[in-house]
């Protein structure tokens, strides 16, 4: 009986000083995609962040009229968000863009994927 007792203490004293571990601990701000110091994808839009990246390494081959896809507008990206082939080309295969133009930073690709996560709103 004395020893069930003890366990019993034992188990308690455990769960107690499990509940005070402090994981879900913010993640610094180093790794945050934005530039703001904050650790969230609130601040990412389409028009300041997105549209850049897509004019700076898309719109050279994917330009309006562009049977592949138009990528000068929120509608086209959208378009290509919508079915799937966007994430899985820039953020999982990471086979656009394409040479000549130069790969998307990491930063740029975390951007991309905090504007997803929101489900690619156009603001």
């Amino acid at each position: 009986m004395k020893n069930n007792l003890l366990i019993a203490a034992g188990l308690v004293v455990l769960v107690i000083f499990s509940c005070t571990n402090k994981k879900g601990k913010m993640v610094p701000s180093s790794s945050n995609p934005t530039s703001s110091g904050t650790n969230s994808c609130d601040t990412i839009t389409y028009a300041k962040h997105i549209a850049p990246i897509m004019s700076s390494s898309c719109n050279s081959c994917h330009s309006s009229g562009n049977p592949l896809g138009d990528m000068t507008t929120y509608s086209g990206v959208k378009l290509k968000v919508d079915d799937g082939s966007f994430k899985q080309k820039v953020l999982v295969d990471k086979t656009m863009p394409k040479s000549p133009v130069s790969p998307l930073s990491q930063k740029q690709l975390e951007m991309i994927q905090c504007w997803l996560d929101k489900g690619a709103p156009n603001n």
